[in-house]
């Protein structure tokens, strides 16, 4: 999972002809790769760098351990990864309306 700490981010999905294609832009604070730390999804799009930016990477095994160690943190971010795939679905379900136009 990265947190987006300044710059901006490209989301790129496969169009199934070889090639990407943007679907969405994510700016400073916020994140991507959720699923990959919560469910050990594999991942399902590609990210791209928009301009310059700065990261900060929680990798699995560091989210584990703040599970471990750091409750109070730990119940937080579920409440955090629910509100950022709600805001996502809604994103989607927007797009696919302006799509059936």
């Amino acid at each position: 999972m990265h947190f987006i700490l300044d710059g901006r981010l490209g989301i790129m999905v496969p169009t199934g002809d070889g090639k990407l294609t943007r679907v969405r832009s994510l700016g400073r604070y916020t994140t991507v790769g959720e699923m990959g730390v919560v469910a050990y999804a594999p991942r399902s799009a590609t990210i791209q760098a928009e301009i310059a930016s700065v990261l900060y990477l929680l990798r699995a095994d560091a989210f584990e351990d703040i599970k471990q160690n750091h409750p109070a943190l730990s119940q937080k971010l579920p409440t955090y990864f629910v509100s950022v795939m709600a805001e996502r679905l809604a994103f989607a379900s927007r797009m696919i309306a302006v799509l059936r136009r």
